[in-house]
């Protein structure tokens, strides 16, 4: 027996499939990539937030660029006196350039090896720079020595921070004109050298024997800022057989 259906059964019937066919092609088909192209579009709105907050960064107005820039230069400043490194070598030429520039009398000179010294033990007066100089000098020990900690894995209470110091001792004759031209054409050098220790005593003559330590300090500097002072100038044979 043959199921015989109305023209308003085979509509609805139809209507039905054409449903389902429609359902099943949404789901199977449509959905799954308006749900991907979703994601995408959350993705692409990140991204986007991602690209404006690194042009923020990167921008010259960023207050963290300010703040680095004018960190940097206060750095530069504390340090543009301090000699980088001490080259014995060096300081030897700058002072015979001095002896003979005030054409005293140099009885004798010594050195002291460059040795690390703490800085909590040089003689300063405490003013606001040299704090300031302190706490520099600390960040950039810290800097230098942080894979070294980070192996050691040794904490200490008391950290000691330390910088690279040298001794000079002259022996000087001359009058008291020449002592004093020496010692103010050495403050010119606007270097890191501070006069720890004078004596002067007078003889007979109008000569005076005078007796200097000069101290040579050097701070690890992060930039380039005296590469003019470790080119070495002299070429071929030079010196003489006694300096004095």
């Amino acid at each position: 027996m043959k199921l015989k259906l109305t023209n308003r059964e085979k509509s609805l019937l139809m209507i039905t499939v054409i449903c389902l066919v429609a359902a099943l092609l949404y789901y199977a088909g449509i959905k799954p990539q308006l749900d991907t192209l979703s994601e995408l579009e959350k993705k692409a709105i990140g991204y986007r937030q991602m690209i404006d907050s690194i042009k923020a960064k990167a921008s010259l107005d960023n207050h963290v660029y300010n703040e680095y820039k004018a960190l940097n230069n206060k750095t530069q400043g504390l340090l543009r006196n301090y000699y980088p490194s001490i080259i014995q070598e060096k300081i030897i030429l700058m002072i015979d350039e001095k002896i003979k520039e005030t054409a005293i009398g140099l009885v004798s000179v010594t050195f002291t090896e460059p040795a690390l010294t703490d800085i909590n033990m040089m003689e300063k007066e405490k003013s606001t720079q040299e704090n300031e100089l302190e706490d520099l000098v600390k960040q950039l020990y810290n800097a230098r020595n942080a894979d070294k900690k980070e192996q050691s894995n040794k904490e200490t209470k008391d950290e000691t921070y330390k910088v690279e110091k040298m001794t000079v001792s002259l022996t000087l004759e001359g009058s008291y004109n020449q002592i004093y031209n020496l010692l103010k054409e050495i403050e010119q050098e606007n270097r890191s050298i501070i006069c720890s220790e004078i004596n002067i005593t007078s003889n007979n003559s109008n000569i005076l024997n005078c007796d200097v330590k000069l101290d040579f300090y050097s701070v690890p500097k992060p930039f380039d800022q005296d590469h003019d002072y470790f080119n070495w100038e002299l070429t071929g044979e030079y010196g003489k057989d006694s300096p004095f």
